[in-house]
């Protein structure tokens, strides 16, 4: 987990409460990781730690993690009054995870034997739910009645996956690693009512000599990638089209994966036509080479220059078929001229906006975290500082004014 994946999800988590359930599996070991990582995201983060839990991870643990007090009991401490409910009014989502067999037949049966399931029946935030078990208890007909049951009261079900449970057994049982529980969750942070979809194409594009050789360039797809988690959380259907990267993407987007220029404008120009925005990201490759080889070409046989030809122009291509309620965001990456060149930019590929970043300058453009750079449009030319590029992204987004 690097900071860049952190970032992302920030913007989803920052400032948010979150009311995290732990229960007596052991994959409560992974509650750690997910208040450490929930944290580093931003986020406030109360444990309720129920008895059976307290055998396999300690309060103080979570307590240090969270920064805040582990509740145990429906009857408070001595001296502090009894939470209650209290819990429930103050978070914006409750988690439980691990959620054990015991737990979910007391959730499905509105029993309050806890302070965690009197907690949830007083629950008015999304509740996400995790389940850990044995596989064999986890296809059991009672449970899998009682996860419909609790589906049909509005939870949102985290299914486990294939796995070796702790006892041997393989199967349906073993629950979900915490990064994917934060992606899961994520999804309720995003802004809701939008209609509107939005295309964004990212990363390189490669053209391949042989087998083993290919020709692209330095672009790492940050940029693109923060503009797509940025997108979904604002609330827009989301479709990307990635060349090779490894940035991570939303799960709540539509993920297209293509390596070579060809075969991105064929994916870009065959989605276009149903977008209402495109934020055209990616560094397309202007160069391809004539010929590739079915076998790796010795380096005997490479004594002169090996013969190249124009790409496609995808964003050009994209501008001609842009209708009067599309919406087309294009990217450029200068080292000198950078108002003049975007500016002929907008013009020669009749976009609606033009961000261009100065990629020699110091914590601007490729593979770094950082960018910066200027928004021209026809009317008005805005400089954005270096700053992250999630944070460009949201600023961005908002400076587009796409509503």
């Amino acid at each position: 987990m690097n900071e860049f994946w952190i970032d992302a999800y920030r913007g989803f988590f920052k400032n948010r409460k979150i009311l995290l359930g732990v229960t007596g599996s052991i994959a409560a070991f992974k509650a750690v990781d997910l208040v450490r990582i929930l944290k580093k995201c931003g986020a406030e983060v109360k444990v309720i730690l129920t008895e059976s839990a307290e055998h396999f991870v300690t309060p103080l643990t979570l307590e240090t993690l969270s920064e805040n007090p582990v509740y145990q009991s429906l009857w408070g401490t001595p001296g502090s009054p009894m939470n209650h409910i209290e819990l429930a009014r103050w978070a914006d989502l409750i988690l439980v995870a691990p959620a054990t067999a015991n737990t979910l037949a007391e959730m499905a049966q509105g029993l309050g034997q806890s302070l965690l399931t009197t907690e949830l029946l007083a629950a008015k935030a999304p509740v996400f739910i995790a389940p850990a078990m044995n596989p064999t208890m986890y296809a059991h007909p009672a449970t899998q009645s009682n996860l419909s049951k609790l589906i049909s009261y509005g939870y949102t079900l985290l299914s486990p996956v294939h796995g070796t449970a702790a006892c041997g057994d393989e199967g349906v049982g073993r629950m979900m690693e915490p990064l994917d529980l934060l992606e899961h969750c994520a999804g309720a942070f995003c802004e809701k009512g939008k209609q509107k979809s939005l295309l964004i194409n990212l990363g390189p594009t490669r053209s391949y000599l042989d087998p083993v050789r290919y020709f692209t360039n330095r672009s790492s797809g940050k940029m693109g990638s923060a503009l797509a988690f940025a997108a979904v959380q604002a609330g827009y259907h989301v479709h990307v089209i990635a060349g090779p990267t490894q940035v991570p993407l939303p799960r709540l987007a539509q993920i297209s994966r293509v390596s070579t220029t060809d075969e991105m404008a064929g994916a870009v120009l065959e989605a276009f036509p149903r977008c209402d925005l495109f934020f055209s990201t990616a560094a397309v490759l202007d160069i391809e080479f004539e010929h590739y080889s079915e076998q790796k070409i010795k380096k005997d046989r490479i004594d002169g220059a090996i013969p190249v030809s124009p790409t496609v122009d995808i964003l050009k291509a994209v501008g001609e078929m842009k209708t009067k309620d599309q919406f087309i965001l294009g990217f450029a990456a200068e080292t000198e001229n950078f108002i003049q060149n975007a500016k002929k930019k907008l013009k020669n590929k009749n976009c609606d906006a033009v961000f261009v970043n100065p990629v020699q300058e110091q914590g601007s453009g490729f593979e770094g975290d950082l960018n910066a750079g200027f928004l021209v449009t026809d009317s008005k030319i805005q400089e954005f500082k270096t700053q992250n590029k999630h944070e460009l992204a949201f600023h961005l987004i908002q400076a587009l004014e796409l509503d």
